[in-house]
């Protein structure tokens, strides 16, 4: 087996690719339905929703803010600036208050 293409993605377009392969096929392997399973239960919106957010993320031109980044955010939806500071803590990545809010502020409109 070969990798083709290796990029980073959220739960909400696993979950939409699952469901539309489904749509075709009738069925699923058991462990593509296992996964769809999880990520029914795991993904906070829809796909639709986690695209309009991604942009709005990378339209706040945060420096340092990679697409792996954007999509963990996505997974989680922080709505508190110290909450996507604990989010992001793993990675090196240094952040202003001032965006962190910002990233929070985006998430919490998300979740109404």
């Amino acid at each position: 087996m070969e990798v083709v293409k290796e990029s980073a993605t959220n739960t909400s377009r696993v979950k939409a690719m699952l469901s539309a392969t489904k749509a075709e096929e009738g069925e699923l392997n058991y462990r593509a339905q296992k996964t769809l399973d999880a990520m029914e239960q795991c993904a906070v919106i829809d796909k639709a929703s986690a695209e309009k957010l991604a942009k709005k993320i990378e339209e706040l031109a945060v420096p340092r803010l990679k697409e792996l980044h954007v999509h963990k955010i996505i997974d989680v939806l922080p709505t508190s600036a110290k909450d996507v500071k604990t989010l992001l803590q793993s990675y090196s990545l240094t952040i202003t208050n001032e965006n962190l809010q910002k990233i929070a502020d985006a998430c919490a409109e998300m979740k109404k």
